[in-house]
């Protein structure tokens, strides 16, 4: 074979699903209950390395908002990847957040009303504004956001898989920064 085939170690034990957090959000109550209920680590810390995995929150406003109005207008979002980290008892303890850092901030900003978008009046509208039919049109939006799942234990994981998988998925959008990514070097 002329090119190299073999699946990355966090592509083995993965699958195409949801996030239980975002799949069953039908109002802003239930969004934010369901957001406080799952512990999802945006930055994952790499304890062998001594960094973060992911760079710091990067997006300006307007694109917080233009991917608000995309989930609004039903666009469909490119894939994110999350590492559902399970303790021994394979029960779930946490969500690493591998790829989607930026637009997952963003969604769970929006719930929270950190920032509002302009409606078709150019008024400032926050989620908490909108109707019981809009909130429940986003919240079905939402479940319609697919993730690549890798289902680990803490004792199948290293760091230097989780750079590996994250190098993967960020050869495209916007571009990371020189000096992060020198950080992520093996």
């Amino acid at each position: 074979m002329r090119f190299n085939t073999q699946k990355a170690a966090m592509h083995k034990n993965s699958y195409i699903g949801v996030l239980p957090f975002l799949n069953t959000a039908n109002s802003r109550e239930r969004l934010l209950k369901l957001i406080d209920r799952y512990k999802v680590d945006f930055d994952v810390y790499l304890s062998s390395k001594g960094f973060n995995l992911q760079r710091p929150y990067v997006w300006s406003l307007k694109q917080k908002q233009e991917l608000i109005y995309s989930i609004l207008r039903g666009v469909e979002l490119p894939l994110l990847a999350a590492v559902n980290l399970t303790d021994d008892n394979g029960d779930n303890s946490e969500y690493l957040i591998i790829d989607g850092k930026q637009r997952l901030s963003s969604i769970f900003d929006f719930t929270k009303d950190k920032f509002s978008i302009k409606d078709l009046n150019g008024d400032d509208v926050f989620f908490s504004q909108f109707t019981t039919e809009e909130q429940f049109a986003f919240g079905q939006s939402l479940g319609k956001i697919r993730v690549q799942i890798a289902q680990l234990s803490h004792s199948e994981i290293t760091d230097d898989a989780l750079i590996e998988w994250f190098k993967f998925l960020n050869f495209a959008g916007t571009p990371q920064d020189e000096e992060h990514l020198n950080l992520l070097k093996l």
